[in-house]
């Protein structure tokens, strides 16, 4: 008598109940951790493509490492509450565990990835109240960092003379900083933050330049308050000048807003097109979509989904 076969028919499993846990890919592949594993599923097939196992502890953060191109992701990572940060690789059509970044002493609570040329920098902030910047390989340059705390302020880090260092405080938030999240457009970066004091706050950020001077002499223009940090080259070579200025504040949330994301950016005609819209996650049970009209530039709220 021949032996059965079993064979696997339902796999059911959940996201757990941390922030950020989720991530959707630009492949079309959704990554959440479930338990101590990350899982990556198909919302087009409506099943668990596979599960990668490698922590110990239960995965907090997930977050797919987006391409310049706005090509298909090969690289995930993830935090848990083993203290590890792994990034997975795509090969053969399988993703293994490429690297393994030992170092917090407490569960990793904020992960975010992008690629330099060819290398990978991860900044990573964990409950052991510090905030680490990994790099895979070799790289010519960090870029800016963000981060927020306890402290009501977004604070903004850059690499200068060769080490990294906190180059202005952000205020204007009233409780935690939860999250924060940046986009790129013509030239400028956008910081969006949320807090527990149910607001989102969005700053640009823009590098000066010497027709700069001549403008803000004209008492006749009205512009915003800029504040301006500096950052010096090795070698103490002349500093670059960057203005950091309030684009908007958004209400809208009745708790804490804990999430952030940016509409992912499109590639047409050889360029990186960022659209100006922002998603946001509160403890009211509501999903935001925030915009700018396209008459006034105001920013506000496009479209509101309940549980």
């Amino acid at each position: 008598m021949a032996a059965p076969i079993i064979e696997t028919c339902h796999v059911a499993c959940c996201a757990n109940r941390t922030p950020n846990v989720v991530s959707w890919g630009r492949g079309g592949t959704i990554a959440f951790g479930t338990c101590h594993s990350v899982a990556l599923y198909d919302p087009l097939e409506k099943r668990v493509l596979t599960l990668l196992n490698g922590h110990t502890g239960r995965v907090n953060v997930v977050k797919w490492i987006h391409k310049p191109e706005c090509a298909s992701e090969r690289h995930l990572v993830s935090g848990g509450s083993d203290s590890r940060i792994i990034i997975w690789e795509a090969r053969d059509d399988k993703y293994i565990q490429s690297v393994e970044c030992k170092g917090h002493t407490g569960p990793v609570c904020a992960l975010d990835a992008i690629y330099l040329e060819s290398n990978i920098l991860v900044a990573s902030a964990a409950s052991d109240s510090t905030v680490r910047l990994w790099l895979c390989t070799e790289a010519k340059e960090v870029p800016i960092l963000a981060c927020g705390g306890d402290t009501s302020q977004v604070l903004l880090y850059v690499l200068s003379s060769g080490q990294l260092q906190r180059a202005m405080s952000l205020p204007g938030h009233e409780d935690w900083v939860r999250g924060v999240a940046w986009a790129s457009r013509s030239g400028e970066l956008l910081l969006a933050s949320c807090s527990q004091d149910c607001l989102i706050r969005v700053w640009k950020l823009r590098a000066k330049c010497r027709t700069d001077a001549r403008v803000e002499d004209d008492r006749d223009v009205i512009r915003m308050k800029e504040d301006v940090f500096e950052v010096m080259e090795r070698g103490e070579q002349p500093a670059h000048e960057f203005a950091v200025s309030l684009e908007t504040v958004l209400a809208g949330h009745e708790n804490w807003v804990y999430g952030l994301h940016w509409q992912p950016p499109t590639y047409e005609g050889g360029e990186s097109q960022q659209p100006l819209s922002l998603l946001s996650a509160s403890m009211d049970k509501t999903m935001i979509i925030w915009a700018p009209e396209e008459g006034s530039g105001v920013w506000v709220e496009q479209v509101s989904v309940q549980e």
